[in-house]
Parts: C-alpha cells; structure tokens; sequence
C-alpha cells in the first residue's frame, strides 16, 4: 500500500513541477489581469463593431468595413504587419430595401425579407401569388407550371397572432408564471 502511495506523491510532483509559476510568472499574471480589469477596451470595440457598423454578412460593405476596422485596431495595438488575406468568395450582398405589395383584389402590405446574397431584381415586379411553403417535395414538383413566373412565398402562412396586450409588470395582479399571463 505505502509502494503506490509513494509512486503518486513522486508522479505528482514530477509533473506539477513545470508548471508552477516562477515569481516572474505571478507578476506577468497580475499586469496582465489588471490591465484587462483597469483598462479593457472590449465595450468600446463591441460597441463599434455592433452598433457603428452593424450586421456583417459575409462579403458585405459592412464585412469589408469592420475588417478594415480590426485590421487597423491591431496595427494601433502595435501589431507590425496585420492584413488582410484575399479569399474566394461570391459577390457581396447588402439588405437596403424590400417592399412587396399585393395590389389586387385589394392594396395590402406585404411583410417580406430578402434571402442573403439573392439578386436584386430589374425594377417592379408583378405576378401571381403562389403558397408554397406548406407543401411537400412532391407537391411542389406538380405546381411546376405555375411557378414560372409567379411571386412564390416559401414560407408557410403566419398565423399565430398576438391577440392580448403584454404582461404588464405594475399590474397588480401580474404573476410571470400566471396563466393569464402565458
């Protein structure tokens, strides 16, 4: 028993040896906390990076922007040769603007988003709506002939309305896990 239990005080030992840390050590690790505590600029460039320049979808204006900006953050931290490195890549994309409008049988806004990187169009476009995004694989398959051409929603119908205000928390008798509330 006394064998083994000495084997591992001994391997112990040769292992946490290394990596003890020297005095030289300790205070490195206390500059370097402090200076993280005391002087961080993490809020300043998160701010920068979500709020001055947005949403950075890949090859985006704002991508360009925000690593035109960290390259030039490293090169004020001192860093001797930052850069950026050429890659392969589609062409850019940026969301500026998307309306859809049903003009028939009556006028009625269309909430819509644009898929990322898809083609911008050649001005207005008008054709018939189609409701695909409740159909199967095979479904859609059949509807072929009238796809060509048409405005196709891809996503199913949204109909989970909100149909009472929001829990107001000065209500007196606001409760969080109320049903009355949920």
């Amino acid at each position: 028993m006394k064998m083994p239990l000495a084997l591992a005080a001994v391997v112990s030992v040769a292992v946490a040896v290394p990596f003890a840390q020297s005095g030289s050590d300790a205070a490195l690790f206390d500059r370097i906390r402090v200076e993280g505590m005391e002087h961080s600029q993490v809020d300043a460039m998160f701010d920068t990076l979500t709020v001055d320049i947005g949403p950075r979808l890949t090859a985006s204006p704002a991508h360009k922007r925000a690593a035109e900006w960290a390259r030039e953050k490293l090169e004020s931290f001192g860093l001797s040769n930052p850069r950026l490195e050429p890659w392969k890549f589609g062409r850019g994309w940026e969301a500026q603007r998307v309306v859809v409008e049903m003009i028939e049988p009556r006028y009625m806004p269309i909430i819509a988003y644009a898929d990322g990187w898809s083609e911008s169009t050649a001005g207005e476009l008008v054709g018939a709506p189609v409701l695909a995004g409740d159909k199967s694989p095979e479904q859609i398959d059949a509807m072929k002939s009238t796809l060509k051409g048409a405005i196709v929603f891809t996503q199913p119908m949204f109909d989970n309305f909100v149909r009472k205000d929001r829990p107001n928390p000065s209500d007196p008798n606001y409760s969080p896990n109320s049903a009355a509330y949920v």
